[in-house]
C-alpha cells in the first residue's frame, strides 16, 4: 500500500474540473489517494460541482479501484500558490509520501500513482521525480509527449530552467516527498505565477531530479489559460532572481557545475515491473559545448538553447 497527498487549486473551471477529479480518483492499485481541492470562491457553479463529487464519491467509495480520501474547501486566496499551501496544511502527510499538484484542467495518466508507489518503495532515495512532459487538448486528445527532456541539477539550481535559457520542468508530471519539502521551506504562498519554478530551484540544491521513463500526468493547452502568459512568468522570475545572478550562480559553482551538466539521473521500469535507477550521460558535442558557458556572458541563453538541443 502507498499513500499519495495531491491538491488541485482551482477558481471558475467547471468545463474541466471532472475530468481532473476523476484522472485521480480513477487511478488503480493498492493505493491510498488523499486528494483535496482548494477553490478561490468560484462564481461559475464550480462549488456546486465539488459538492455534487463529494456525495458522488462517498456513495461509490467502495467500488473505486484504490482507496479514495476526497475534501474540499472554498475560500478567498491570494492566488494559485497561496491555496496551494492552504490545501496541503489540511493534510496530515507522512514524511515519506509522495504529493504533487494537478491544475484544474491537466490530467494525471492512468497507471501513474501504481507506478510512483511502486518505485517509491524500490528506490527509496527518490525524493524528486518527473515522468515524459505530455500535452494534451481541451477534449483530452493527446498531443505530443518529449521523451528526452532532461534537466541537469546545475540548471535547476541555478534557476535557468526558466522557459528562456532551459525548458520549463512540466509541474504536472512531477512529484516529490514530503519530507524533502519540509527540507526546503514549503509552498512560497507569495509568488503569483512562477511558484513552481520557486520550489524546482529549492529541490535541486539538496538533491538530482529523477527523470521517471514513463508518463506521468499531462498538460492541457487550452486558450486562455494563466501559463500561457510567459512573458509574464518570466518577469516574476527576474524580479525573484535576477537573471544576471541566476547565470552568474551556475558560472560561480564551476567545476560542480559542468559536471552536474554531463548527466541527469534516471529510473527505468524493467518487464518485472522492477525500477532501476540509472545514470544518462550527454553526448560529445554537448560536453565540448558545456565549457563555453563559463565565457559567453552575453550569449549565455544562446549556448544553453545549443545545449539543451546537442546533450
Amino acid at each position: 500500500m502507498s499513500e499519495h497527498f495531491i491538491v488541485t487549486p482551482v477558481r471558475n473551471a467547471i468545463g474541466t474540473i471532472d475530468r481532473t477529479i476523476w484522472s485521480i480518483v480513477a487511478q488503480a492499485g493498492d493505493l491510498d489517494i488523499h486528494y483535496h481541492v482548494q477553490d478561490g470562491v468560484s462564481t461559475d457553479g464550480t462549488v456546486e460541482r465539488l459538492r455534487d463529487w463529494s456525495r458522488r464519491l462517498e456513495r461509490i467509495g467502495g467500488e473505486l479501484a484504490a482507496r479514495v480520501t476526497f475534501t474540499f474547501a472554498s475560500e478567498p486566496d491570494d492566488g494559485m500558490y497561496s491555496a496551494l499551501a492552504r490545501g496541503f496544511a489540511r493534510m496530515k502527510i507522512p514524511p515519506s509520501a509522495f504529493m504533487s499538484w494537478c491544475n484544474a484542467d491537466d490530467v494525471l495518466w492512468p497507471g501513474a500513482l501504481e507506478s510512483i508507489g511502486r518505485l517509491g518503495v524500490q528506490l527509496p532515495e527518490a525524493d524528486w521525480i518527473m515522468g515524459w512532459p505530455t500535452w494534451i487538448d481541451l477534449h483530452g486528445r493527446l498531443i505530443a509527449i518529449d521523451r528526452k527532456a532532461h534537466f541537469p541539477r546545475a540548471v535547476l539550481a541555478a534557476g535557468l530552467a526558466d522557459g528562456f535559457h532551459w525548458p520549463f520542468v512540466q509541474q504536472e508530471s512531477t512529484f516529490w516527498r514530503k519530507s524533502l519539502l519540509d527540507r526546503t521551506g514549503g509552498v512560497n504562498a507569495a509568488v503569483r505565477l512562477a511558484g513552481d519554478w520557486d520550489l524546482w530551484r529549492r529541490f535541486a540544491r539538496v538533491t538530482s531530479l529523477v527523470h521517471v521513463q514513463r508518463q506521468l500526468g499531462a498538460f492541457c493547452v487550452r486558450p486562455g489559460q494563466q501559463s500561457a502568459d510567459s512573458d509574464a512568468y518570466r518577469a516574476e522570475i527576474d524580479r525573484l532572481i535576477p537573471r544576471a545572478q541566476r547565470q552568474r550562480d551556475l558560472r560561480d559553482a564551476w567545476p560542480q557545475s559542468r559536471q552536474d551538466l554531463a548527466t541527469v539521473v534516471g529510473a527505468t521500469e524493467g518487464s518485472d515491473g522492477i525500477w532501476q535507477r540509472e545514470e544518462r550521460r550527454s553526448g560529445l558535442a554537448a560536453a565540448c559545448l558545456a565549457p563555453c558557458l563559463r565565457f559567453a556572458r552575453p550569449c549565455m541563453p544562446l549556448v544553453m538553447k545549443l545545449l539543451y538541443r546537442a546533450w
